[in-house]
């Protein structure tokens, strides 16, 4: 663990080699020497882990912390710039990770990732994002969602945090409560497909891309374009919530 907080890259590459070390040992939080690299931004570590296939993306502590939110939360720019590059992530876990962050230069990294992706679901034509997963006060796509009485579809945290401040409907301005809030299965099913269906999709561009280009993210992107374009399928101006 301590080679992986100072980034002693060929220390850890000798004791994996020498069978000295194992990379899934943890800390007491649960953290793997990958995720203590990540929060403490040994981007070299990181960068070699993933590559020789030592680490995943996957991996969480026992907080349910992945390296990328990980990152975030301890603004490591690189870090979060190496995994967004190189690394496909899914569609659910970059939405939460733009709720997550504070950093203006991460969430612009994030914010601009998600136009990308955005414009390249527009363009295949397939996969159509249903009005009702767009939060009516967020205006992005729905993470977790929950129904009201005013038979509208809401982002959870959003409609607590604004029913909590004005106890009415921000659909129809009658009076509703946090209390009235509630699940539907058939709608959570519908949104668990939908994503599904996304990150089949950008899975599927993003294996294409790995064997046309050694840099991923040139090539994840390089079809139809994409960069710089605005997306008018999801409003990707962050919502401060």
């Amino acid at each position: 663990m301590t080679a992986a907080m100072s980034g002693h890259l060929e220390l850890i590459k000798w004791l994996v080699i020498e069978g000295k070390a194992s990379l899934a040992e943890k800390e007491n939080h649960g953290a793997t020497a990958f995720l203590v690299a990540v929060v403490y931004g040994q981007l070299a570590v990181v960068q070699w882990l993933l590559k020789e296939g030592k680490a995943s993306l996957d991996e969480k502590d026992n907080y349910g912390r992945s390296a990328l939110s990980l990152a975030i939360q301890g603004k490591k720019v690189e870090v979060v710039t190496y995994i967004l590059e190189n690394h496909m992530i899914s569609y659910k876990s970059l939405l939460e990770a733009i709720q997550l962050s504070d950093n203006d230069k991460i969430i612009e990294l994030l914010s601009n990732y998600q136009i990308k992706i955005d414009h390249l679901i527009k363009e295949e034509g397939k996969i159509i994002i249903p009005n009702e997963f767009i939060c009516p006060i967020t205006k992005q796509f729905i993470i977790e969602p929950i129904s009201a009485p005013d038979r509208q579809i809401y982002e959870k945290k959003a409609i607590v945090k604004w029913l909590k401040e004005r106890f009415i409907s921000p659909f129809t301005r009658e009076v509703m409560t946090e209390h009235q809030l509630y699940r539907n299965n058939f709608i959570e099913r519908l949104h668990k497909e939908k994503l599904e269906e996304i990150d089949s999709f950008l899975a599927k561009r993003f294996a294409l891309s790995s064997i046309k280009t050694s840099r991923c993210s040139a090539g994840f992107f390089a079809e139809g374009g994409g960069s710089g374009a605005s997306s008018d399928l999801l409003l990707t101006n962050r919502a401060r919530i």
